[in-house]
């Protein structure tokens, strides 16, 4: 056999070994996604294909979120991101339905019960005449003027609600953002982490999704409320 078709013979069993790799690397990613795999096929090629951090992007990571991540079982992820995306909600209830100046009136309604106790001293002493007349006048001035202020500072707080609202809503779209660009990568190297080890989860079923989304609503919810209406 000469040296020429040696190296044909060489380059063909490459080429079919080669051939039967990239059919079974397609066959799992088919299995560990499940759903989309012609999506994700794309996506992870162009992942595996530099050493360097690959920017895609993955729409329905964006829009779920949380959701997305828990269901394929990227917790390290759904987390902090699950974080995040609370206090953007919670930024954006606060801002447009929240109780901002709860704080305020209560100082208001203490003041306002100490002020009628020292309008009742005072009234008591100019009856009798008391010397203590000034400083009860003092005293109702300096709660009147208290309360006052604390009435302007209220009003601030409540103007503020908009940008407070719009401060949420940046975050909101910067981390939904940011979990669009990240997801492809983060599911790619959980699918290498799969090849090695068959009992990683794999998929996505309705099931994990629902669990997710309830743990989702129950960390939002919460959180909204508690701080939205305080007390």
């Amino acid at each position: 056999m000469t040296e020429t078709v040696q190296t044909q013979l060489d380059d063909a069993i490459d080429f079919k070994v080669a051939e039967k790799f990239a059919e079974e690397r397609l066959d799992n990613i088919r299995t560990f996604v499940q759903t989309n795999p012609d999506y994700y096929i794309k996506q992870f090629d162009k992942i595996g294909g530099s050493s360097r951090f690959t920017p895609t992007f993955n729409a329905s990571a964006g829009i779920l979120g949380p959701i997305w991540f828990g269901a394929r079982g990227l917790w390290m992820w759904a987390l902090p991101f699950l974080i995040i995306e609370t206090l953007g909600y919670v930024q954006i209830a606060r801002g447009l339905i929240g109780d901002l100046a709860a704080d305020a009136r209560a100082r208001i309604e203490s003041i306002e019960g100490t002020l009628e106790l020292r309008r009742q001293q005072l009234a008591s002493a100019i009856e009798s005449q008391s010397d203590k007349v000034d400083v009860y006048k003092r005293t109702v001035k300096s709660l009147e003027d208290s309360i006052e202020g604390i009435r302007l500072e209220a009003q601030e707080i409540a103007d503020q609600g908009i940008w407070i609202a719009l401060t949420g809503l940046i975050i909101l779209i910067a981390v939904k953002f940011a979990q669009s660009v990240i997801a492809n990568s983060a599911l790619e190297a959980r699918f290498s982490e799969w090849l090695s080890d068959r009992s990683i989860r794999s998929g996505v079923s309705l099931r994990q999704v629902i669990l997710s989304a309830l743990f989702m609503a129950v960390i939002v919810g919460t959180a909204m409320y508690h701080y939205s209406f305080p007390g």
